[in-house]
This record gives structure tokens, sequence and C-alpha cells, in this order.
């Protein structure tokens, strides 16, 4: 195998967040998005899970750092969020990292701007001081105010913010409306922050966002991240694989984008392992790279897909064949409930289910698998 091949750095990343040179084209969401935090925009961010979201917004940070060296943006995922107090101390965690202070510096400010909390400095995994808060929960409320006003203090320095929340419907699970009023509360008064509120549950992004009797309702512009392009995706992925296999063209990328659906991670997924394969076998031909690395897939989360075919209940199942056998649009016509026994209703449940659940996600009036691979395996076994 030629040195310059087997060294090659596969591109195609998947499983993580991936900014810089291995970030895929979305040039004019990446403007749209810093744009609008440069006016402090808040933003509501909203699509299917695997759609890349994360990556977006951490690659306009990126971009926003480059322009500008007061940048901070701030990164709070909701999923290690478990109580207003952890939120509360990430969100510390964060305004420390941007504030330009010295760890002495930084002692002084927040024991004089935040009541009732004592700095503490811990080390990291790797070594490195890290300013943590500890505080008794009977101070909870008393410094709820002040700790979420840290961003705008920041923005008060000279900075341009940000404060990216992640996975933001999780905050349900945080006693309920309460939280979500005490934070509107605060950064309602926020003139100069961004605010980026990301998700992707689509029935609880609706509730916390949509509703006019929910504190949130509409506190910022709605953006609906869409798949990559075709036409802006295929470049990427035929110029990459041609570097591995020069029989690879543009017409076996396309292949790749269409078993994928389109869904990003799941088009890296894929490349990926087309990536490998063809460091291995230098000599195969991009139709026998792309079946292997198709089945190398299925067979490597076959216990991971009949696991979630064994907890679902009979309709729900039935659900998972008609899309299978019937696409995923017109579900309710009269031939498909008669022939699959199913009442409307009971059609309608396993639905919201299957959405709730992460198996479904729902565009327009279609409905269509999170996992492009899962469906495929069903093709197989249903």
């Amino acid at each position: 195998m030629k040195k310059s091949i087997k060294n090659l750095e596969n591109p195609f990343i998947y499983g993580k967040v991936v900014t810089g040179k291995f970030f895929v084209n979305r040039e004019r969401e990446r403007s749209d998005l810093a744009l609008e935090i440069e006016q402090h925009t808040n933003m509501i961010l909203y699509s299917p899970r695997r759609f890349g979201k994360t990556s977006l917004v951490q690659q306009v940070f990126l971009d926003l750092k480059k322009k500008n060296k007061k940048f901070a943006g701030l990164y709070i995922d909701f999923y290690t969020i478990a109580s207003r107090e952890k939120f509360l101390k990430k969100l510390v965690e964060e305004y420390s990292k941007h504030s330009g202070f010295t760890l002495e510096r930084l002692i002084r400010q927040l024991k004089k701007t935040l009541t009732g909390v004592v700095p503490v400095i811990s080390l990291d995994a790797l070594g490195q001081p890290r300013l943590e808060i500890q505080f008794t929960a009977a101070h909870t409320d008393l410094i709820f105010e002040q700790v979420v006003n840290l961003p705008q203090e920041l923005a008060r320095q000279g900075n341009l913010v940000a404060v990216f929340f992640d996975e933001f419907q999780e905050i349900n699970l945080l006693n309920g409306s309460r939280f979500q009023k005490e934070l509107r509360s605060v950064i309602q008064h926020h003139d100069k922050v961004s605010y980026i509120f990301s998700g992707s549950k689509h029935h609880l992004f609706e509730t916390l966002f949509e509703r006019p009797e929910e504190p949130l309702y509409r506190i910022g512009k709605r953006m609906d991240l869409q798949k990559i392009p075709e036409e802006q995706y295929l470049p990427f992925l035929a110029h990459h694989l041609k570097k591995v296999n020069s029989k690879f063209v543009i017409d076996h990328a396309r292949r790749i984008y269409s078993i994928a659906n389109g869904i990003p991670y799941y088009v890296q997924m894929l490349a990926h392992e087309v990536f490998n394969l063809s460091l291995l076998r230098e000599d195969s031909d991009p139709d026998t790279l792309l079946a292997m690395a198709t089945n190398r897939i299925l067979e490597n989360k076959q216990d991971e897909f009949a696991f979630v075919l064994e907890h679902l209940n009979r309709s729900e199942r039935l659900v998972l064949d008609i899309l299978v056998h019937n696409g995923g649009e017109n579900l309710f016509k009269k031939e498909i409930l008669t022939n699959y026994g199913l009442a409307p209703s009971t059609l309608r449940k396993a639905l919201q289910t299957l959405q709730k659940k992460g198996i479904l996600f729902r565009e327009g009036k279609a409905y269509f698998f999170q996992d492009v691979f899962f469906e495929r395996w069903l093709k197989r076994v249903l």
C-alpha cells in the first residue's frame, strides 16, 4: 500500500462535534447565524437529531472568534444538567473560561458579584486548574439572578457574547415551568447577549416556544436546520474519497448521500466506513466497497436494532412495518388501516410514541426514520 494513502486521515467524522477543515459547507447558515449573534438576536435552532446543530454553532463560534478576539461563546449542554444548581455551576464555569481574568481576580469578582457563594479551585481531568462554586441549596434562589446575569456582565466588559443552550428541551425535566419563568425574567433584559436555544425533540421544542401560555413563547427568531443539499455535499465526498481510490466519481458520492437519506450523521458514518475499507482494499471497485461498508454498519448495529424492536408494543411494530413497506406518507388511508387492523387513534398514538422515543421524526405530513440504517435493517427482518 502506498505510504501517502496509508497515512491519510479519515475526513469523515461522526459521533462528535466537527469543526475546522472537515466541517462540511453550510456557508449560508454560518453567515446567517453569525450575523444574528453580532446583532444580539436570540435564536431558536431546531432540527431532527443528527443534522449537525452542535457542530454548526461551535463552528460559528470559531468563525466569530477569528473575526473578533473579544467574542465569548458560552456552551451548556442540557443533557448534562440534572438540577438548577448544576445549571448555575456550569454557567459560572463557562463565564470563568471567557472572563479574561486571572484566577485571583476572578475569585475576587465572583465573591463580589455572587451572594453566599464560595469559589473553589480544583483540577480538571488534565490536571489544569478550574474554578468552581459551592453554595447550599438554600442559596439557589438567592443567587439565580446574579449568576444568570453573568453573560450580560461579560458583554458590558466589551465582549461580543453568545450563550448556546444545547438540547434545551431537557429543561422540562427541571422543575416544570418555574425554571423557564425564572430564566426568561432575567435574560429578557440582556440586550447585548445572543441566546441560542437548540433542540431535536420536535414535540417538546414546539411546546416550549410555540404555545402562547409558555414562559419562553417566541423568545427568539426561529431557524430550522435542514439537510445539507446534495449538490453542496457531493464535492466534499468525492474529493476525499478520490484520494484513497481514484475510481471514485461523483455518482458514488451520490449513492452514499442517497443511502444515508442526506442526514449528515449517517452520510459521515457511511463515508467513514467506505474510506477505511478503501485503505484496506486499495484495488477494490467503489461499488464493492460501498456494499461492504453498508453491510458492516448493519452487522455492527444489529444487536442495538434488535433490542429497540423487542421493546416496542404490537401497534408500534405495525407502524414500523407500514413505513418500511408503504413509505411515510398517507398513513391514514383506509386500505392501510384495514390491512393492518389499526384504528386511526391507535395509529396516531403509536406515531406520537415513536417520535418521543426518537425512532421517527416528522417533516410536514410525512414520517421518516431517525436512523436510516435501522430502516434498512427492518427491511431485512420484517
